[in-house]
């Protein structure tokens, strides 16, 4: 928010459970939303990257007209 590419950000707290490495685990993660325009989607997949190398990115377009 505070690079001004996103209007708005959801944040959910969730509960995962996923096999790692063998191993059953459990954490708590987050889902956001991101809620920008077509041409800050690259700086925000950009930064996103750098904050958090690990994470693991899904980008769903939802264009209005």
């Amino acid at each position: 928010m505070r690079a001004k590419v996103a209007a708005c950000v959801n944040i959910w707290p969730i509960e995962s459970i996923y096999w790692w490495e063998g191993e059953l685990k459990e954490d708590i993660e987050a889902v956001l939303i991101i809620k920008t325009n077509e041409a800050k989607m690259a700086e925000i997949i950009e930064k996103r990257l750098s904050i958090v190398s690990n994470a693991i990115i899904r980008i769903i377009r939802r264009l209005f007209k």
